[in-house]
């Protein structure tokens, strides 16, 4: 069974670059487990979500794309193509987050995390995740359209330098309220507590550090989308060598093929490089805990003297269900 470098510690105040370091440190010490826990769990899915669109797009095409049957088969495909989509984006974000707090709460650092115990974690808060990123889409989507509809509105009222001024507000309004929010699920995840809670919680402990947790989630997004970058550079040099060579009679195969290899590979890229915004924002959330709330240095004060017990303690032992 492998065992892990020195444990790192989640209960520490962490100023920017720490936080950068140790979730990097942390995906290159667990970087296997958790990718076979996104390969297996949350892979299917994404695989079925990308793939379907790419087959709608080649039946469209097709000379039979105007019969009634087809226009069955579309809307079957979108739906599943967007169920598909929903529980891997669920599944995605649940391999990571129940690694982290399966690591966390393990006080054996030599105890490998299989890929079985993250599927029965998630197993467990599959719908509290899916409440969780359900009711924050629902939340953003509403309050955005909503900010930049009024921001219209007056806009067209008061003349076009209003409608600027109007709609760069809506913007900036729109990211305040993005960058807490990407704390709502791990807070709901580990301190076991409600969507609406976890939203108050969220905006609790950004306040006053909103710059920062602005800051590490635009450094990932940068990040995310040079890998993603770096990685469709190829396909984009075949694609153009397959369009500039190949006769079009004789190419929809191929066309076909490549559109499904490039959609899959693009996903999983994408469903990969995510796991780094998610660890970022798990230890985000345990450093302004730690700085707000000192849960950790009073959890070592009361430790004091008393024997901590070897070995590890089962996730959430008392929660388990049984399936």
């Amino acid at each position: 069974m492998p065992t892990f470098p020195a444990r790192i510690d989640f209960r520490r105040v962490r100023d920017f670059g720490e936080i950068l370091n140790v979730s990097f440190l942390f995906i290159r010490q667990h970087f296997k487990p958790m990718m076979l826990g996104m390969l297996f769990i949350a892979g299917p899915f994404v695989l079925v979500g990308s793939v379907i669109p790419v087959m709608m797009l080649t039946r469209f095409s097709s000379p039979a794309s105007e019969s009634d049957s087809w226009l069955v088969g579309l809307g079957a495909s979108t739906l599943v193509n967007m169920a598909a989509s929903i529980v891997g984006s669920v599944m995605a974000a649940g391999v990571i987050y129940e690694y982290i707090l399966i690591y966390f709460h393990r006080k054996g650092g030599d105890q490998a995390i299989q890929t079985a115990d993250i599927w029965q974690a998630i197993r467990r808060d599959f719908w509290r995740i899916f409440g969780s990123m359900t009711g924050l889409a629902i939340m953003l989507g509403v309050t955005i359209i909503g900010m930049f509809l009024v921001s219209g509105l007056l806009g067209a009222s008061l003349g076009v330098g209003a409608i600027v001024i109007l709609f760069f507000g809506a913007m900036a309004a729109s990211v305040y309220l993005l960058v807490p929010v990407t704390l709502v699920v791990i807070i709901s995840l580990y301190e076991r507590i409600s969507f609406f809670d976890a939203l108050h919680r969220a905006f609790y402990l950004v306040k006053g550090y909103w710059w920062q947790t602005f800051g590490l989630i635009f450094i990932c997004i940068i990040i995310q989308f040079s890998v993603v970058l770096c990685c469709t550079i190829p396909f984009s040099i075949i694609g153009v060598s397959t369009q500039l060579f190949t006769q079009m009679g004789s190419s929809m195969e191929q066309t076909v093929t490549y559109a499904i290899a490039f959609t899959i590979v693009l996903t999983l890229v994408i469903a990969l490089s995510y796991c780094l915004f998610l660890t970022v924002s798990a230890f985000q959330y345990f450093s302004l805990v730690e700085r707000k709330e000192s849960v950790g240095l009073r959890e070592k004060i009361e430790s004091m003297g008393r024997e901590v017990p070897a070995g590890s303690r089962d996730f959430y032992a008392d929660e388990e269900e049984h399936y």
